[in-house]
């Protein structure tokens, strides 16, 4: 037991001391509470985190900007300042969190996810990309978005497609069988009966299908684009607009996350209602519009490609 419990200690000793580190030194301010005390406290954490490299360094360095600002010491643009301007730091956690999106795989269990609850028919399969995307470039850089947006798309609609080929070719085999039983040719009926089984074509896009293709993708660009505008790390012009209003106007009332979304919200959540009706009913193919034969397996194919992802643990 107790060469278990050291085998487990000397693993995870640095998660560990991550966590017991900060307990540990509480009493350095819970005693006599003060600015000081409690700048004492974050330098302590620090000291400890940069001697036993607990967590990499370039993380430890980066723990003033959110340590200072949550135990009261300075403001979050006094904090930032010595690294850089505070709207380029917001930008720079944005590609923090882009990049660990992309690393987890989270963009592909949200996208699968929308999709089974509100559905696998096409006008729902759009709507759920779009808002996918729309989500996402809230937080993220917009370009960023629709590259981890296209394959999930791309695969998707390949996936409709070819069930919707099949069942186009099904459709065709037995109106031909119908056709040879009534000329009493029953040899070639069973034959043709017997193609759709053994033999599998190949998908290739047809015109009405790329239609159906593009329409998808301008759907995750117009999202991505509208989500941009839902938060301050949306899309860089915000951050620079965000700091242009603080310099030039530094008396007024000050523009933070929580005020720039109760006013940009509402107007993307209509903007992506709007472009998705749009894109639907302009630039979606008639034949698309109805795939009820095909929703079943297209779910089944979903629901599968999300249970590869693992658990989230």
């Amino acid at each position: 037991m107790v060469h278990i419990v050291l085998r487990f200690v000397s693993r995870h000793w640095r998660y560990m001391l991550a966590v017991v580190a900060p307990f540990a030194l509480s009493p350095v301010f819970l005693v006599h509470d003060s600015k000081e005390s409690r700048c004492a406290y974050g330098i302590l954490i620090m000291s400890v985190y940069w001697m036993f490299e607990v967590v990499h360094l370039s993380v430890t360095s980066l723990l003033p900007i959110f340590m200072f600002p949550m135990l009261g010491i300075l403001t979050t643009a006094q904090s930032t300042a010595p690294y850089m301007k505070d709207a380029n730091m917001m930008y720079l956690a944005g590609m923090i969190m882009a990049s660990a999106v992309e690393h987890s795989n989270l963009h592909y269990r949200i996208a699968l996810r929308i999709l089974l609850l509100i559905g696998t028919s096409t006008i729902w399969v759009m709507l759920g990309f779009m808002l996918t995307a729309m989500f996402l470039s809230m937080w993220l850089n917009n370009m960023s978005t629709t590259l981890m947006v296209l394959p999930i798309v791309d695969s998707v609609v390949t996936e409709i497609c070819r069930r919707s080929q099949d069942t186009e070719r099904a459709r065709r085999v037995s109106a031909d069988i119908s056709v040879q039983l009534q000329d009493g040719d029953s040899w070639k009926a069973a034959e043709a009966k017997s193609k759709p089984a053994s033999v599998r074509v190949l998908h290739s896009w047809t015109g009405e299908e790329r239609k159906f293709h593009n329409a998808m993708l301008l759907g995750i660009a117009y999202a991505a684009n509208i989500g941009g505008t839902g938060s301050v790390l949306g899309t860089a012009p915000n951050l620079v607009l965000m700091g242009l209003m603080e310099e030039q106007y530094p008396n007024a009332t000050e523009l933070t996350f929580a005020t720039w979304m109760v006013y940009n919200v509402p107007p993307m959540l209509v903007c992506t209602v709007f472009a998705w009706l749009y894109l639907y009913y302009r630039c979606t193919p008639q034949r698309y519009r109805n795939n009820k034969s095909e929703q079943g397996e297209i779910r089944e194919a979903i629901r599968d490609r999300y249970k590869a992802l693992g658990s989230l643990s």
